[in-house]
């Protein structure tokens, strides 16, 4: 989605929302109102593999190691999720 900018009156530039600046140095958003309170993906997508890999780690433990291991560990993963649904 491109954004054109008169500059002048035969000047015309396209840049995308994210090149454009407040006066206050911020990038504006280019969210509809409705989105703006959205949770941030990328943040919801970094600890859900955070604890998906606990829980093969905690699979690799009950396996191979100590089954309490795996179980403290698959509890962690647990709380990583709950976390998980505030991010």
């Amino acid at each position: 989605m491109e954004k054109e900018i008169k500059i002048e009156k035969e000047k015309v530039i396209k840049v995308k929302p994210r090149m454009v600046k407040t006066f206050t140095g911020e990038p504006m958003s280019d969210k509809p109102e409705y989105l703006k309170d959205m949770p941030n993906q990328k943040l919801h997508k970094i600890v859900s593999f955070i604890k998906s890999s606990l829980r093969g780690a905690a699979c690799l433990l009950g396996m191979f190691t100590s089954v309490e291991m795996g179980f403290m560990v698959l509890g962690i993963a647990e709380i990583v999720g709950v976390i998980e649904e505030m991010v």
